[in-house]
């Protein structure tokens, strides 16, 4: 019997865990080779064997698996539910402590290998939930449970806003800081 492959058709059919499994294909993959790795990156029940696979229904299928990581980002979402658990961004981002910006600051320099862990450090079990949608969150500490559980099951659609909002943060941030330091290396060397 031959397995169906599933091949998502947006990003909230695409986990952590996958994005990252595709962004490790090599850049020098190309042809079937690449093909064949798009699909067990991306896509689910996809056999170990593809040689029965036609070549051009595996360049259309990798071409679909692909075209999914393009669309359009949208909204971000400050309130999400894995597991019956319901986990929000901090709605107070004044509040963020300096552990948790230098957390995010380090992780997001070592790339994507490290989504999972920015995104447990972004959205925390939510907190006394009210009826117009206010909440708070549980302060920051690293979970590797609560990383581990993103990983397999949050997906892009909302990992991509959240995680480019945040790093205009740390873009603006680093530009400010740098700008900063280099005046006060001016002030300095006209004394």
């Amino acid at each position: 019997m031959r397995q169906k492959i599933k091949i998502p058709t947006k990003l909230s059919e695409v986990t952590i865990e996958k994005y990252q499994a595709y962004q490790r294909i090599p850049d020098e993959a190309t042809g079937k080779t690449r093909y064949e790795a798009v699909l067990k990156a991306v896509a689910n029940n996809v056999p170990d064997n593809l040689d029965h696979v036609p070549f051009r229904s595996l360049k259309d299928a990798a071409f679909k698996c692909e075209k999914v990581m393009y669309q359009e980002i949208g909204e971000m979402q400050h309130l999400i539910e894995l597991e019956g658990k319901m986990y929000g961004i901090n709605p107070n981002l004044s509040e963020c402590t300096a552990i948790e910006y230098a957390e995010l600051m380090d992780l997001s320099a070592e790339g994507d290998d490290q989504l999972h862990n920015i995104m447990q450090v972004l959205y925390r079990p939510a907190l006394k939930l009210g009826k117009k949608g206010d909440y708070e969150v549980e302060p920051y500490t690293y979970d590797k449970k609560r990383a581990d559980l993103f990983q397999a099951q949050m997906t892009m659609d909302i990992v991509f806003p959240v995680y480019i909002f945040f790093s205009n943060i740390l873009l603006t941030y680093n530009a400010e800081t740098a700008k900063c330091s280099s005046r006060k290396e001016e002030s300095s060397s006209t004394r």
